[in-house]
């Protein structure tokens, strides 16, 4: 990869690549490119990009269903009906925060217990 850019506004995270990166042609996202410039062992850094991604979506998807309570609160104090996300949406949602949850979860767990050795054995 010849450059990346850096584009950390959260509001970008889970755009189609393009839409705010000149590196169109690739599916590689600018925190990856980080953690792969990152002189830890590999093993390490792969697991820590998994948790900075799954953070990062997070904060995405919390963002919009945060934005839908306030949606809801103020059209109710308004009495307008609301045509935001259904039910179904944020129940979809929260099963994927949920499951982003887990992802980060597990590389935490095997950094922390070295499974596989991936930190490294220790001096």
């Amino acid at each position: 990869m010849d450059t990346t850019v850096h584009d950390p506004r959260p509001e970008t995270i889970g755009e189609p690549l393009g839409t705010h990166s000149e590196n169109s042609d690739t599916t590689e996202h600018w925190s990856d490119q980080e953690w792969s410039e990152n002189p830890l062992p590999v093993g390490v850094t792969r697991r820590m990009a998994e948790v900075d991604r799954a953070l990062q979506a997070m904060g995405v998807l919390g963002g919009m269903l945060h934005r839908d309570w306030r949606g809801i609160t103020a059209c109710e104090e308004q009495g307008i009906p609301y045509a935001g996300l259904s039910q179904v949406d944020r129940e979809g949602l929260m099963l994927a925060l949920g499951a982003l949850q887990v992802v980060a979860l597990d590389a935490c767990a095997m950094i922390r217990t070295n499974t596989f050795n991936i930190c490294g054995a220790r001096p």
